[in-house]
């Protein structure tokens, strides 16, 4: 027989008007409404996601309208102070939004649910249950529900307090989480360790970054990681001639560091014979052949990813994609004036430059690190 947990979601998931009813009631308790950047994790039951997984805690609430509806979260409070509604977007060519995603909390039979809708596009769909277990209204349990069709839940964890009501302890079923949390709650640092070991064998996921050490952290990338990525350049050994060597950021995704890619003549010609947009595809290092996603030579490097994870934290709790921006140019400039040590055809050395995943920072950064004389020739049909 299936669990009651178990039972609401396959009848959630089975259609029917619940999700309409969960909104309205969420709706009709909201008595805030706030936007936050979309890194922003305020309204999970399951708390400290993101910081388990090394990334920053926090993100910033917005001033008003987001330039991008994707990059913006919405939430929706009740008198409690309890976020009962979260909304997650997708952009439309009319510069208007519809919802991606949903997260209604909702109460039933006395217990506590958090209902998580998504879409790919068409309409929402109930794509998991979280329900939640409290005692002397401290949240000691949640349970998740995925599949409708089976009692076991897809995942459980358990929480510990110490004596001030402070979440010290995280116990999924793989790892444990042991949290040193400040004065007020909020984690100073998080190490992990699996289950079965002891916990001498934990190891740091994360760690707060204190006054000063952005700063110390900035300075390290900007000194190691160009030694680095010459040195992954290096042992490619190509044949090809290479024209340039693009690097690909994100705030997001800093802390496991930058994606490599070398571009090579052969593609430019190819992309030139098939016609290909060449200003919108050659500096993308996603197009490459030779692209990679974790080099060894960054991760294997345990100062450059340590400074990595400060400025993810750093950065990632006030959304300073700007400083993120200037110095990965900066990097990309100290590449650029060592010299990439691979075949380049008729360039001296293959140009550098940095881009974010989404291309957005690309053109300034193409301006600041890429000659306009040599960025002609290669845009050149």
């Amino acid at each position: 027989m299936l669990s009651d947990g178990a039972q609401h979601y396959a009848r959630w998931r089975a259609g029917g008007d619940g999700h309409r009813r969960a909104v309205e009631r969420a709706e009709a308790s909201v008595v805030r409404t706030v936007l936050a950047s979309s890194e922003a994790d305020w309204e999970l039951l399951r708390p400290l996601v993101i910081a388990r997984d090394g990334r920053s805690v926090t993100a910033r609430v917005l001033k008003g309208p987001p330039r991008r509806w994707s990059g913006a979260v919405e939430y929706g409070y009740d008198k409690r102070d309890r976020i009962v509604l979260a909304r997650r977007f997708r952009d439309l060519h009319d510069g208007g939004r519809a919802v991606s995603d949903e997260r209604v909390l909702t109460e039933l039979d006395g217990t506590t649910f958090q209902l998580l809708y998504f879409s790919s596009g068409g309409e929402l769909e109930l794509a998991a249950v979280v329900e939640a277990e409290y005692h002397d209204e401290r949240l000691t349990r949640t349970t998740t529900y995925r599949d409708p069709q089976r009692d076991e839940p897809d995942s459980v964890e358990t929480y510990d307090y110490d004596d001030q009501g402070r979440l010290v302890g995280i116990h999924t079923q793989f790892s444990h989480f042991v949290i040193e949390p400040d004065d007020d709650g909020a984690p100073l640092t998080i190490r992990t360790h699996l289950q079965g070991t002891p916990p001498d064998q934990a190891w740091v996921v994360y760690r707060r970054a204190i006054k000063g050490e952005a700063v110390a952290a900035r300075k390290l990338v900007e000194r190691r990681l160009p030694q680095l990525i010459l040195a992954w350049a290096a042992g490619r050994h190509v044949e090809d001639d290479i024209y340039g060597l693009g690097i690909s950021y994100e705030l997001e995704a800093l802390a496991g560091g930058p994606n490599l890619g070398l571009g090579s003549f052969r593609e430019l010609d190819a992309w030139r014979a098939a016609g290909a947009p060449l200003a919108d595809t050659i500096w993308n290092p996603a197009e490459f052949g030779l692209i990679d996603t974790s080099p060894q030579e960054i991760a294997a490097d345990p100062e450059t990813m340590g400074a990595l994870q400060t400025l993810a934290q750093a950065w990632g709790s006030t959304d300073d994609r700007e400083a993120l921006r200037k110095m990965m140019v900066k990097v990309a400039k100290s590449i650029a004036a060592a010299g990439v040590d691979v075949p380049s055809g008729p360039l001296e050395h293959p140009v550098v430059w940095a881009t974010d995943y989404e291309q957005e920072d690309l053109e300034r950064n193409l301006k600041a690190s890429v000659p306009k004389a040599t960025r002609r020739m290669l845009e050149s049909t």
